[in-house]
């Protein structure tokens, strides 16, 4: 087994490759890989792709054919939850002090409902009306997952697990054998809340304890621009990682009518934490739960 880590995106990463020899280069490759996509798309870099859209005031923005397959996901998960999910929320989260500087600083009065903006897309120009600043968080590491996967694969690597801080995506391993992985408890950062196996599956996860300045957390409730209140976390099994995590999300931050909609339309599985630890999960849902 050949492990390969590295950091990005503010969390810690790891690819667990189940083959006898990998490519001498490849680990510095799939570090290069994620840390110029990092570069290129989080809102914490000055001059990257989505730090010049939010920081201008122009209205059409050429952007990357990667911008706009994340961007039109993002806008097809805002669509199916009525935008609930919104990935114009940047300037909420900077609000709270969860800005470039990391600074914990409150910047204004949260309570008052900013008026969003609206953006949508036209081939690959990205046109914004109003206040615009968008936040790939939701599902940009599930993007990556997905990348380093293909990158693999191209690189003749059959067999691995992409692990970027907690959201996975694997393959079989060589036996034909699945991925054993935990769920993170939400309360007990030391233990888990079940396991799950994959083969040829993503998971990604939500939750309030991530991303926390006192009572404040990075999953908006775009309705009132405060944090989502009752839900401790939510997984979400797909074949895709960057839909697993996008729809966790969506899930997270949607009323509860809306989540079996979410799981229909993007072909997921979910499980969701309340506070008192209780439960929900879809049918389809097969990890061994301990909670």
């Amino acid at each position: 087994m050949h492990h390969i880590e590295f950091s990005g995106l503010g969390t810690a990463w790891a690819v667990l490759i189940d083959e006898d020899t990998i490519p001498a280069h490849l680990p510095q490759e799939v570090n290069d890989l994620a840390s110029e996509f990092e570069q290129k798309y989080s809102r914490f870099i000055p001059d990257s792709e989505i730090s010049k859209i939010n920081d201008t005031t122009d209205s059409h923005h050429t952007i990357s054919p990667e911008l706009v397959q994340m961007l039109a996901f993002g806008l097809r998960l805002k669509n199916e939850t009525g935008s609930a999910f919104d990935p114009n929320v940047a300037h909420v989260l900077e609000d709270y002090g969860y800005d470039r500087h990391v600074s914990l600083q409150r910047k204004r009065a949260t309570q008052k409902r900013r008026k969003r903006g609206r953006f949508w897309l036209d081939g690959d120009t990205l046109i914004t009306r109003g206040e615009v600043k968008l936040d790939l968080g939701s599902w940009g590491k599930g993007f990556l997952i997905d990348r380093i996967g293909s990158y693999l694969r191209g690189r003749g690597v059959k067999y691995f697990l992409v692990d970027g801080g907690g959201d996975m995506y694997g393959t079989a391993k060589r036996d034909g054998s699945r991925w054993s992985v935990a769920l993170e408890h939400p309360i007990a950062a030391d233990e888990a809340f079940g396991v799950i196996d994959l083969r040829r599956q993503a998971i990604a996860g939500s939750g309030s304890q991530k991303r926390k300045i006192g009572s404040f957390h990075h999953l908006i409730d775009t309705g009132t621009d405060q944090p989502v209140r009752g839900i401790r976390s939510v997984h979400v099994v797909a074949q895709e990682a960057m839909v697993a995590d996008g729809a966790a999300t969506a899930i997270f931050v949607s009323p509860k009518h809306l989540w079996r909609h979410i799981a229909t339309t993007f072909s997921v599985e979910f499980l969701v934490i309340f506070d008192d630890l209780q439960f929900i999960k879809s049918p389809g849902f097969s990890a061994d739960l301990f909670g």
